[in-house]
């Protein structure tokens, strides 16, 4: 496998979509939120298309099809598709942010707090009440607070691997746009009035980075590339890499995860994980099938999505060393691995 630092320089605002969308389908929403960092499977969709371009593939046509199987795999990213396969896509990591040459991910959540438990009270965990109670203190000895917690943005916090600190906000400019287009029913009315919210960095040192694994040499290049929801533009650079993701420090008992992880048996994960600190992320999973051939003889896809709950980036989980072995089982799915979810460190 050949190892590649792929980074990506926006050229102007951008907006990464997730589920605070207009319409749920149920009420109106009138204001879009762009997410901090693009999904993996965003990541994944560049990557095949781009390799795709190269091998010069597109359009897509059904005389085309089993050469471009071969190099990007037959079908869209499935959460519950295990034996998917990306051709000649070895691997994705996470996505970080670099700024000044510096790579930075987010502190395990519970950073700046020492955790002891008190085996004489109950713990709500996930729906199941157990035995035993988090007790969680500031190191000048201030009891944990939810509200001060989350106002002061904590979960927002990046680190580098000499253990810098960098806040996320301070990384970003926010912009609200105010548009009438959105309609219900077909007519401009007030429901037709919404806000989003687009993104630039501060600094023109700030990117997004994440690396890549391929088999085989020349099958991606340095390019300009459009994605998100808005299709904004990004300059992508390739460079050969033997570079490893930053790994934050934590303590011992204790697994991090460094991507967004999901987990399918959830009363299995609440046998094994005495205590979480952690949130959940909406993610949707969209899935592209042919649906048959256009005129030109391109192939034309259908696409379906369903939404599940993933545990956050950063999240950490608290277990004990006879349970190690069984959660490091549960968390570990190859198919997600691949693209950059289910990451996790465990010591």
């Amino acid at each position: 496998m050949n190892r590649y630092k792929i980074t990506l320089q926006p050229i102007d605002w951008f907006f990464f979509g997730g589920e605070q969308t207009f319409d749920n389908g149920a009420s109106q929403s009138f204001i879009a939120r762009s997410n901090r960092m693009p999904q993996q499977t965003t990541l994944l969709g560049m990557v095949r298309y781009q390799m795709l371009k190269k091998a010069g593939l597109l359009p897509l046509s059904a005389d085309k099809a089993a050469a471009a199987e071969a190099l990007i795999g037959a079908s869209s990213f499935d959460i519950t598709n295990s034996n998917a396969t990306f051709g000649r896509i070895g691997s994705l990591s996470p996505v970080s942010i670099e700024k000044g040459g510096r790579s930075l991910v987010p502190v395990p959540l519970n950073y700046g707090y020492n955790c002891s438990f008190d085996d004489h009270t109950r713990l709500w965990l996930s729906g199941c009440e157990r035995k035993g109670i988090i007790g969680a203190t500031t190191k000048n000895g201030q009891h944990y607070d939810d509200k001060a917690y989350w106002c002061k943005n904590n979960y927002g916090l990046l680190v580098d691997k000499d253990g810098n600190l960098v806040a996320s906000d301070d990384l970003y400019i926010s912009k609200m746009q105010v548009g009438i287009t959105k309609s219900t029913g077909g007519d401009a009315n007030k429901q037709g009035f919404f806000k989003q919210e687009t993104l630039r960095f501060k600094d023109k040192d700030t990117r997004f980075a994440f690396y890549l694994e391929l088999e085989g040499d020349g099958l991606i290049e340095d390019d300009y590339v459009f994605i998100g929801a808005q299709r904004s533009c990004f300059r992508m650079q390739v460079t050969p890499s033997d570079e490893q993701p930053v790994v934050p420090r934590h303590a011992q008992g204790t697994a991090l995860l460094l991507s967004p992880t999901y987990v399918a048996d959830v009363d299995a994960f609440n046998r094994l994980v005495r205590f979480h600190w952690s949130y959940g992320i909406a993610f949707r999973n969209f899935v592209g099938d042919p649906k048959g051939k256009l005129r030109s003889g391109d192939i034309a896809y259908r696409r379906h999505g369903s939404v599940c709950t993933m545990l956050a980036q950063g999240s950490v989980l608290f277990c004990e060393e006879k349970d190690r072995e069984a959660l490091e089982t549960l968390l570990t799915q190859t198919h997600l691995q691949q693209i950059g979810y289910n990451k996790y460190d465990i010591i």
